[in-house]
């Protein structure tokens, strides 16, 4: 704290470059907008720290550490007062460190509070411990729940462009979604007909929420919805062709091109090839296959 407010100096020594320290103050991005333009004032973030102005105009620099997991934390600054204020504990995130510093900066500046702090925040993080969560409680069974496709049905890669990739593996007879880099494996229980439920993990932590299918006109899964990811409508993952297949349906589409010509004597295939070759005419207008297998049999077939 003592090297923000002394612009990058602690006890005389220049330990970060001022200019260097003021560009992380530099505002990046809208963070709170005001809701009444009359009344309120814009919040926004910079590099790491949420930057806001007072009713003074004075620039407040501040962060706070743990929202859903871990020890509360909060930092205050006020950099023209050369004033500030740090409140660690070890309790949950309630907004207790917030309402605390911001009570601080009223009887600072004013010598009384301005505000009933405790309970403005108290309203604040209690909406953050429900957001996200289902209005759906999966831990009871609906009261006639319709069966699901076999595990084959939902089984399979998806792709998401915001969230990237996960997969659905079947395992010990049940599905285990699988989700990031690291494959992290999460249950998968179902609920009805083609909706299953999980429980989340981490400081992503919603309780139980729902993954939801859509079936294809082949009786297999196109899509999933993770109930969780999808608050801004970003949730819905595509399935992609089964890796195992992917050269199989380039197998099918090169074989249909050039079924045809396979079915003439090799000698038969070497004259049309030279006298396409005379004439000008590519020769060799077929779809190039991909599989190393395929291209070996190709080259063993134009082999002359």
């Amino acid at each position: 704290m003592r090297l923000h407010l002394g612009g990058g100096k602690v006890d005389g020594k220049q330990i970060i470059a001022a200019d260097a320290l003021a560009e992380t103050y530099r505002p990046q991005m809208v963070s709170n907008p005001a809701r009444d333009p009359a009344t309120d004032r814009t919040g926004f973030y910079g590099l790491g720290w949420g930057v806001s102005y007072d009713e003074l105009g004075r620039v407040k620099l501040s962060h706070s550490g743990a929202f859903d997991l871990g020890a509360a934390t909060t930092v205050y600054l006020l950099p023209s007062e050369q004033l500030g204020i740090v409140i660690l504990t070890n309790a949950a995130p309630i907004g207790v460190p917030e309402a605390l510093a911001q009570s601080f900066l009223d009887l600072a500046t004013y010598g009384e509070l301005k505000r009933d702090w405790v309970k403005l925040y108290k309203q604040g993080f209690a909406v953050l411990t429900t957001a996200g969560r289902s209005p759906i409680d999966y831990s009871k069974a609906p009261a006639q729940p319709v069966p699901g496709l076999a595990n084959d049905g939902y089984v399979g890669a998806y792709h998401n462009d915001f969230f990237g990739e996960v997969e659905i593996v079947a395992k010990d007879g049940e599905l285990v979604m699988q989700q990031g880099p690291r494959k992290t494996p999460f249950s998968l229980k179902h609920y009805n007909r083609n909706v299953f439920f999980y429980e989340t993990a981490g400081e992503n932590e919603v309780g139980l929420t729902g993954v939801t299918f859509t079936i294809g006109t082949d009786g297999k899964a196109t899509t999933m919805t993770v109930e969780n990811l999808n608050s801004e409508g970003l949730g819905t993952f595509t399935r992609v062709p089964d890796k195992s297949n992917r050269c199989c349906s380039g197998h099918n589409e090169y074989a249909r091109l050039n079924a045809r010509r396979m079915t003439g004597s090799r000698h038969e295939q070497r004259q049309e090839r030279k006298a396409k070759a005379k004439s000008g005419v590519r020769a060799n207008l077929r779809l190039k296959p991909t599989c190393k297998k395929l291209r070996a049999a190709e080259a063993r077939r134009l082999d002359v």
